[in-house]
C-alpha cells in the first residue's frame, strides 16, 4: 500500500483510505521530536524573518531542555497547562518543546485576542503557567487577578530581569546533558488543546492526542509538500502553525518566522529566504493579488502555496496562480478537528497536479488515514458522487473529544465526525466544499457566533426576531449581516440597528459588518429549528449574490 486514492475503498457510497506506511513511536511527540533534533543538530530549524538570526537544532534544544528542567523545578507535572501567547519569534515555540519533553499540555492564544474571549478561553483551561510577550504582560496579569488563576506569568525578553522573565529558564544547569524526555504513558493522552479561532461563547477546546499529531505531521510528508523553507506568519494559536513545528522537527528542515503579515513583503521573503512552501489564509492570499508581482522578483524556490482556512474565489484563485507561474496554487480542506489537512491534491503525483489546475474549485483529495460519507442530513442516507451533504470523517488521527465539555453531538451514531460543512465529491474523488451546515461564520479566518450578535439584537426593543447570516465577501471571507423581523408600528432604520450591535462590541471582528435587512418571515423546521440554509439563499438571491463564484 502506498496510500494513495487509486487504493481508496469503495463500498456503500463510503471511501476509505488506507493507512500510511508509518506507526507513530510508542514514546509519544516529546521522545519523538527530542531524538529528531538530535538527528538534526547541525541544521537549521528556524530563522528570525526580520533580522536574519539563524537557529539550529542543536540550540533549540538546548534551550528547550534548559526551560524543561526549570519547569520541573517549579513543580509543573504532566497533570498541568502550559499557555503560549506570543507572535513568532525564536523562543516562541521553546515552552511548547519543553512542555512536550515533560508531558505536560499545551495550549496558545493569540496576541490579537480581546481581553474578553482571553477571559472566557483561561477560565476554561485554568494553565499552570502563561509565556507571553511584555505588550501582554498588563493584560495577562489583569486576566490572572480577575479570573483568580494559580498560575505563573513569564514574560519573554532579552533580559533577566528576575523570576518572571524568560531568560531565567535559559540558565545552564548541570542536568542538562543527562536529561532524557518523559515517555508518553498513551498515545492517546492529549497532547494539545487548540481552540476554535472563536469569540466569547463559542470557542471550544479542542483536544489532540500524541498519535493524531505525529500522524498528520508525517502525512504533509506525504503530501509531497516541499518545507524545506516554510515562511510562517501565524502563531501558535494555529493548527497549521502547529502541525508544520512538529513536521518542520520530524522532517529536519528549516521554518522562516515572521511576526506579522505584510502582502509586500511576503514577494521579499519568498525571495530572500528562497522559500520552497506557505500555507495561508484567503485574506492573506488575496492581499498579494491586491499588491501585484514586485517587478524582477525570483520566486523559482516557491513550489506549493496551500490556501486554507476559508473560502476563495475561483477568480482570485487564478489570479494568484498567474502572478506565480511556477507554484503549485490551491486549496485545501481542514479543520482543527481534524488536525489539520483532510482533503487536498499531492504535489509529488503527476495525476493530482493535473486535476488540481483542471478543477480550481476542489479542496482536494482524500488522504491516508481517513475515511468519508457525504450525508443528507434528513434522513441520514450516505450519497454518492456529484450529490451535496454534510460532510462526515472516521480517523484514528482526528480529535479525541472537547476539553471539559460534552462532546457526542459531534459524532454520528455510526461514530463518524460531523464536520458540520456541506461538500460533494466527484468521479475523481476531489471534493468541493459548498457551504457550511453549521452556524458559525468565518471573518478573515476567525469564528464568529451568531448567537451573540443575535442576542444583542434582540435585545432592541424594535425587534421582534433576529437572525445572523454570513454574506459572502471577496476579501473577507463573510461578513455577519443581521436578518430582522421588526415590531409592529416599529420605527428603526437599518443602519441604525446595525451601529446599535457595533457600539455593544469590544471586539472589532465581529462587527455587522454586512448591515441588516428587514423581512416578514423567517423559515423553521417542524421541530422549530431555523432553516438558516434556506434563510441564506433566499436573502442572497434578493441582494442579487450567491454562495459561491
Amino acid at each position: 500500500m502506498t496510500g494513495t486514492v487509486e487504493e481508496a475503498e469503495i463500498m456503500n457510497n463510503i471511501i476509505k483510505m488506507p493507512e500510511l506506511n508509518y506507526v507513530p513511536s510508542e514514546y509519544g511527540l516529546g521522545h519523538e521530536i527530542f531524538y529528531s533534533m538530535k538527528k538534526y543538530q547541525n541544521l537549521i530549524a528556524q530563522i528570525d524573518g526580520h533580522n536574519e538570526e539563524e537557529d539550529t537544532f542543536d540550540s533549540l534544544l538546548q534551550r528547550s531542555v534548559r526551560t524543561a528542567i526549570e519547569l520541573k523545578a517549579r513543580n509543573v507535572t504532566s497533570n498541568d497547562i502550559i499557555c503560549v501567547c506570543t507572535h513568532n519569534h525564536l523562543n516562541s515555540c521553546v515552552p511548547y518543546i519543553a512542555g512536550l519533553f515533560i508531558g505536560t499540555t499545551l495550549c496558545a492564544l493569540d496576541p490579537s485576542m480581546s481581553y474578553g474571549d482571553c477571559r472566557y478561553l483561561l477560565s476554561q483551561i485554568q494553565p499552570r503557567i502563561i509565556f507571553t510577550v511584555p505588550e501582554k504582560k498588563d493584560l495577562y496579569q489583569k486576566l490572572i487577578d480577575d479570573i483568580e488563576l494559580k498560575t505563573d506569568l513569564v514574560i519573554f525578553n532579552d533580559e533577566d530581569d528576575g523570576s518572571g522573565s524568560f531568560q531565567s529558564f535559559l540558565q545552564e544547569s548541570s542536568d542538562e546533558d543527562d536529561f532524557e524526555p518523559v515517555k508518553a504513558n498513551s498515545l492517546n493522552d492529549t497532547a494539545f488543546i487548540m481552540f476554535s479561532s472563536g469569540t466569547t461563547g463559542a470557542a471550544k477546546g479542542i483536544c489532540l492526542n500524541h498519535y493524531a499529531v505525529m500522524y498528520q505531521a508525517k502525512n504533509l510528508e506525504f503530501f509531497g509538500y516541499n518545507t524545506y523553507r516554510t515562511l510562517i506568519y501565524s502563531s501558535l494559536y494555529w493548527i497549521s502553525s502547529v502541525v508544520v513545528f512538529i513536521q518542520s522537527i520530524l522532517s529536519g528542515t528549516a521554518r522562516i518566522l515572521c511576526k506579522s503579515y505584510d502582502p509586500l513583503e511576503v514577494w521579499y521573503k519568498i525571495e530572500k529566504f528562497e522559500i520552497t512552501f506557505m500555507f495561508v489564509a484567503p485574506l492573506q492570499a488575496i492581499g498579494m493579488i491586491k499588491v501585484g508581482r514586485p517587478d524582477n522578483i525570483n520566486t523559482t524556490s516557491f513550489l506549493d502555496l496551500i490556501i486554507g482556512g476559508g473560502p476563495i474565489s475561483s477568480k482570485n484563485l487564478l489570479s494568484l496562480r498567474d502572478l506565480l507561474p511556477g507554484t503549485n496554487v490551491f486549496i485545501c480542506f481542514g479543520q482543527t478537528e481534524t488536525v489539520g489537512v483532510g482533503t487536498t491534491f499531492r504535489t509529488n503525483l503527476r495525476r493530482d497536479i493535473i486535476l488540481l489546475h483542471m478543477k480550481p474549485k476542489s479542496a482536494g483529495r482524500p488522504i491516508p488515514g481517513f475515511s468519508y460519507k457525504i450525508v443528507d442530513v434528513e434522513t441520514e442516507e450516505v450519497l454518492s458522487y456529484n450529490q451535496e451533504g454534510e460532510l462526515r470523517i472516521k480517523s484514528d488521527s482526528i480529535f479525541s473529544n472537547y476539553y471539559n465539555m460534552d462532546s457526542s453531538e459531534v459524532w454520528d451514531e455510526d461514530g463518524w465526525m460531523k464536520t458540520g460543512d456541506v461538500a460533494y465529491y466527484d468521479e475523481d474523488l476531489c471534493f468541493y466544499i459548498v457551504d457550511r451546515m453549521k452556524e458559525m461564520l468565518k471573518f478573515q479566518s476567525w469564528h464568529i457566533a451568531p448567537t451573540l450578535l443575535e442576542g444583542i439584537l434582540q435585545e432592541h426593543p424594535a425587534v421582534k426576531n433576529a437572525l445572523v447570516i454570513g454574506k459572502p465577501h471577496d476579501e473577507d471571507g463573510e461578513h455577519p449581516l443581521g436578518v430582522v423581523i421588526l415590531m409592529d408600528d416599529a420605527d428603526v432604520t437599518a443602519d441604525a440597528l446595525a451601529e446599535y450591535v457595533n457600539s455593544r462590541l469590544d471586539d472589532d471582528r465581529q462587527k455587522l459588518r454586512g448591515g441588516v435587512v428587514f423581512v416578514e418571515d423567517i423559515p423553521y423546521t417542524p421541530s422549530g429549528k431555523v432553516k438558516r440554509r434556506l434563510l441564506k439563499e433566499r436573502i442572497l438571491a434578493e441582494m442579487g449574490m450567491s454562495f459561491g463564484s
